[in-house]
C-alpha cells in the first residue's frame, strides 16, 4: 500500500546538503499529490522512484473511469516499471479534461518539486482514458514522444478528420500530419479504433504493407522523403496488438511498453513541431560514462571516441566540449544535438559534462543542474571541473591540444562563453546556441576571472523566436555580445558586418584587419529557444574546423598566419 505524501516544503536543503557522490539523483522518492495552480480543485499524483535522476523522462497516465488514480498507481504495474527504468509518473483523475492536461504539462516544466525533461514525455490512456489520451495527443502531438492506447478510443471519425484543418506550428502542415509513434492494445479492433489507427498511419507516413512480428502488426515509416533527415525522422512506428486480455489492465506489462515503445523515441526541441528522433541507449550511441573527483565532489561526463581515434592510436583528434542547458542533463542532452554523429564523421572526440547544481532561495524550486557561468562562490566551480576534465582527457587520449572547442545551449551557451573568456589557453573557439551573457546567474563581461588580451573566434546562433529576441535590433544582450567581441577581437564595428544567408541561417560576420572572420552571429528563421542537429554540423564544418591554436597559444585561421 503506497502512502500519498506532500512534497518537502524546504527544497533548498538539498542544495546545502547534497549527495557528493551522486549529485543528480532525485533527493526524495515515493508517491506525492500535486494540485494544479490554474485548477486548484484538480489534483494529480506524481510517482518518483528511487532510481530517478534530475531531468528524467516521464509518462502521463489517464486511467479508466472505473478506476482511481491511486488504484491505478498501486495495481497497474506502472510503479514497478518506474522503479526499474527510472522515469517519473504523472497520474490524472479519469475525468481529466484536455485543458487541464495541457496546463498540467506546463506546470511540469516549472521545476518546482521535480525536473521532468519536456523532450522525454510520453502518454498512455487506459479504458475510457484511451479516448482522452487520443484527443490530447492529436491536438498536442509535439508534446509527446510516444502514445499507447489501451481502450476503446471512442473518438468519432469526423473529429479525427477535423484535425486536417487545424494548423500546426509549421506553416502548411496541419496537426494531422505531425507524427507520433503509436502502440494500440485491444482484444479486437473496433471501427473507432480502426479510424484512430488510420489517423496515425497517415500522420507517420507509413508504408502500405505492414509486417507481423511478436504477435503485433507493425507499420513502418516510408523510406522516401524529400526532407532532410538530419533533424528528424519521417515518422514513427505504428504497432497494433490484438488478442490482448484486460483484467482489468492489459496483459502487456508497463515495463514492456516502456522498453519496446516509449524508450525508443523522444522529441527534440526544433523549428516548429519538436523533432521526432530515435532515442539510443548509451551502448547504442557508443558513449562512455566517466567521472573524476573535484573538491570532494564526483563530477561526471559522457564521452564519444570516433572510429578514427580507435583505429589509429597516432591520430591526434580535436575535442569538442558540449554543455547542456539549465535543468537539462548530460545523459538527456547528447541524443538531441547529434554531436556524436558529427564527431564520428569528422574524426573528433566529443564530451558532454554535467553542470553544478543551482539553488533557488527565492522561488524554492528543487535544485537542478545549471552552469556556474557567473563564478558564484556559493556554487561548485565549473571552470575548475572543465579544466581538470580536459587535463584528464589530454593525458589519457590522443588529443590535439590546439583544437579544443566549446559549444553549448542556453545556460550551456553562457558557460561556453565563460570558457572562452576565462580559459583561452585551452579553448580555440566557441560556437553556441540560444544564449548570450545577460548578467546575474548567466555572468557578464565584467565577471572576475576573465583573461584579457586574447583574441578568440566566437559564433552564436539565436532563433528568430528565441527568449529575449533573436537579433541585435530586438535583443540588447545580443547587441552587447556583438559590441564586446568585435572590440575584443579587433574586428569591423558592430554596424559594419558582412552578411550572407544559407537556408534559415542569416549570418553577420565581423572580420579583423587581415580579413579573418573572428565574430559571427546568426539568426535562424522560425526557430525558438532550441539547439538542433543541423546547428552541430553547421558549427563544426563552417567554424571549428577552420581555427586552431598554435604552439604560442595564438588563434590561427585556415592554417595560415596567426589571427592575433
Amino acid at each position: 500500500m503506497l502512502t500519498v505524501k506532500d512534497f518537502p516544503e524546504d527544497r533548498q536543503v538539498y542544495f546545502k546538503n547534497p549527495n557528493k557522490q551522486d549529485l543528480y539523483r532525485m533527493p526524495y522518492h515515493g508517491l506525492y499529490h500535486n494540485t494544479m495552480k490554474e485548477f486548484p480543485e484538480r489534483e494529480y499524483l506524481v510517482y518518483i522512484p528511487e532510481s530517478a535522476y534530475l531531468s528524467t523522462p516521464a509518462v502521463l497516465l489517464i486511467p479508466d473511469e472505473q478506476d482511481s488514480k491511486l488504484g491505478f498507481v498501486e495495481n497497474s504495474g506502472w510503479a514497478q516499471a518506474a522503479d526499474e527504468n527510472g522515469m517519473l509518473l504523472f497520474v490524472t483523475d479519469p475525468d481529466v479534461t484536455e485543458e487541464e492536461c495541457c496546463k498540467m504539462i506546463d506546470e511540469m516544466r516549472l521545476r518546482e518539486c521535480f525536473t521532468a525533461n519536456k523532450n522525454y514525455l510520453y502518454l498512455a490512456g487506459y479504458g475510457t482514458g484511451a479516448a482522452r489520451a487520443q484527443r490530447l495527443a492529436m491536438k498536442n502531438p509535439s508534446a509527446f514522444g510516444g502514445l499507447v492506447l489501451a481502450g476503446a478510443c471512442d473518438v468519432p471519425e469526423e473529429e479525427l478528420k477535423a484535425m486536417n484543418e487545424v494548423p500546426s506550428e509549421v506553416p502548411f502542415c496541419p496537426l494531422s500530419q505531425v507524427s507520433m509513434p503509436l502502440w494500440l492494445l485491444t482484444e479486437k479492433l473496433t471501427e473507432n479504433q480502426r479510424a484512430v489507427l488510420e489517423y496515425w498511419k497517415n500522420a507517420n507516413k507509413v508504408q502500405p504493407e505492414p509486417y507481423v512480428s511478436q504477435g503485433s502488426t507493425w507499420y513502418l515509416p516510408s523510406e522516401y522523403t524529400e526532407h532532410s533527415l538530419i533533424e528528424e525522422l519521417v515518422g514513427g512506428k505504428v504497432r497494433v496488438k490484438e488478442g490482448v486480455s484486460f483484467n482489468p489492465y492489459p496483459s502487456v506489462s508497463p515495463d514492456k511498453i516502456w522498453k519496446e515503445q516509449f524508450s525508443r523515441y523522444f522529441r527534440s526541441t526544433g523549428i516548429g513541431n519538436f523533432n521526432l528522433k530515435v532515442w539510443r541507449t548509451e551502448e547504442e550511441a557508443g558513449v562512455e560514462f566517466k567521472t573524476i573527483e573535484v573538491d570532494g565532489y564526483r563530477r561526471e561526463w559522457y564521452q564519444y571516441i570516433p572510429s578514427k581515434m580507435r583505429q589509429n592510436p597516432d591520430y591526434k583528434a580535436p575535442l569538442v566540449v558540449s554543455c547542456h542547458g539549465g535543468s537539462n542533463l548530460h545523459k538527456m542532452f547528447f541524443p538531441a544535438t547529434d554531436w556524436i554523429k558529427v564527431a564520428e564523421a569528422r574524426g573528433f572526440m566529443v564530451v558532454f559534462p554535467a553542470a553544478a547544481l543551482r539553488h533557488f532561495p527565492k522561488t524554492n524550486w528543487l535544485p537542478h543542474a545549471a552552469w556556474n557561468a557567473s563564478a558564484n562562490d556559493e556554487q561548485l566551480n565549473d571552470e575548475k571541473f572543465i579544466r581538470e576534465m580536459v587535463n584528464y582527457l589530454t593525458e589519457h587520449y590522443s588529443i590535439d591540444k590546439g583544437r579544443i572547442y566549446a559549444t553549448g545551449h542556453s545556460m550551456g551557451s553562457a558557460m561556453g562563453q565563460r570558457l572562452l573568456l576565462a580559459m583561452p589557453d585551452i579553448f580555440a573557439a566557441a560556437g553556441l546556441t540560444s544564449g548570450v551573457l545577460r548578467g546575474g546567474f548567466f555572468g557578464n563581461y565584467e565577471t572576475p576571472g576573465i583573461v584579457e588580451d586574447h583574441q578568440r573566434p566566437i559564433w552564436i546562433l539565436m532563433g528568430e523566436k528565441d527568449i529575449g529576441g533573436g537579433t541585435p535590433e530586438n535583443n540588447p544582450d545580443v547587441a552587447k555580445y556583438i559590441e564586446y567581441w568585435t572590440k575584443r577581437d579587433k574586428t569591423a564595428a558592430p554596424e559594419h558586418p558582412k552578411t550572407y544567408q544559407t537556408g534559415a541561417y542569416a549570418t553577420r560576420v565581423y572580420c579583423n584587419k587581415d580579413g579573418v572572420p573572428m565574430v559571427h552571429f546568426s539568426t535562424v528563421e522560425n526557430k525558438p529557444h532550441s539547439c538542433t542537429a543541423q546547428d552541430s554540423w553547421f558549427l563544426y564544418d563552417e567554424f571549428f574546423s577552420k581555427f586552431h591554436l598554435d604552439e604560442q597559444g595564438r588563434s590561427v585561421y585556415m592554417n595560415s598566419d596567426a589571427a592575433e
